[in-house]
């Protein structure tokens, strides 16, 4: 019997498809209550730049009237893609040190 309990058919998913549901459920409930907890973090980015307000708004966070525009969804966009970068080539670079093993 293999380790992962599933008779060699492979990595049974049950358990990490559970604990996402129990998340997804968890921010359903929770969203409107935690938008309330970061009422002064929206003001304070508002405040500080970080996010505008008003019609030139691209991109919009759920239920604040706040968002980002063009500039700063760019600038966001490269950020992702940076750190999405360097995740992947984290990942590559540790998949060739197992091979190296």
């Amino acid at each position: 019997m293999s380790q992962d309990g599933n008779s060699g058919q492979g990595k049974d998913y049950t358990t990490d498809f559970i604990v996402l549901a129990l998340a997804a459920a968890g921010l359903g409930v929770f969203g409107s209550a935690g938008a309330a907890f970061l009422a002064p973090v929206q003001r304070w980015a508002l405040d500080s730049g970080i996010v505008v307000s008003g019609d030139s708004v691209l991109i919009a966070l759920p239920g604040s009237g706040v968002g980002l525009d063009l500039g700063r969804t760019l600038v966001a966009g490269a950020v992702l893609a940076f750190f999405l970068l360097v995740a992947v080539w984290s990942a590559a670079r540790a998949r060739h040190r197992r091979r190296e093993l």
